[in-house]
């Protein structure tokens, strides 16, 4: 954090939000990681700061600074951003601003925001079905070029984390996945040679 990297200071305050990793659960704290990661140029940072404005957690609840930070994340290209302003705009009765940006995050490849796009555009009939189909192939295209073993390998890995952590609890399963595991027989066999 030293050398002022954004997304350090995000995911600090991601810690400090969720009380994980060993940090007690401080959202004023967060937000104050929040605003240097948003400060130095990180989508995320201002859009937890959104996130943390609109339910007031470490600040005071304002829907203004809400929608000041997810608007600035999501020119920064944050998709879950575009379907706050969406739900945002549903409230206020702009029903075509709303799937403007609903469409810009299906298009980007998120899963709700599609959803959204059929519920509220195509099958409401505020857009015909090849105007839908073509938000579906852009995502569809998306998501595929996206795709990676790697990522696939790393979605796997957080999800047996995240699971771990919730059987075990956080603390235990830090613990724990920080020692080595026991040696096999065979390395033990190597080892001997």
């Amino acid at each position: 954090m030293d050398a002022g990297d954004a997304d350090a200071f995000t995911m600090m305050g991601g810690d400090f939000d969720a009380g994980d990793m060993g940090l007690p659960m401080d959202h004023a704290k967060a937000v104050e990681l929040y605003k240097r990661g948003a400060e130095l140029g990180d989508e995320l940072g201002h859009y937890n700061l959104g996130c943390a404005y609109f339910e007031g957690l470490g600040v005071a609840r304002s829907n203004k600074k809400a929608i000041h930070h997810w608007n600035l994340a999501a020119m920064k290209g944050h998709a879950r951003s575009r379907y706050h302003l969406g739900a945002t705009e549903m409230q206020k009765g702009n029903v075509e601003r709303a799937l403007k940006h609903f469409v810009i995050g299906a298009k980007m490849g998120d899963e709700e925001m599609l959803k959204a796009v059929a519920s509220e555009g195509y099958k409401k009939g505020r857009m015909n079905q090849f105007e839908f189909m073509e938000v579906v192939r852009v995502h569809n295209a998306y998501n595929e070029e996206i795709k990676s073993e790697q990522r696939n390998k790393a979605v796997g890995f957080c999800a047996i984390d995240k699971a771990m952590a919730s059987l075990l609890g956080r603390e235990n399963w830090m613990s724990m996945s920080a020692k080595s595991p026991p040696a096999t027989a065979q390395q033990k066999a190597n080892k001997k040679k």
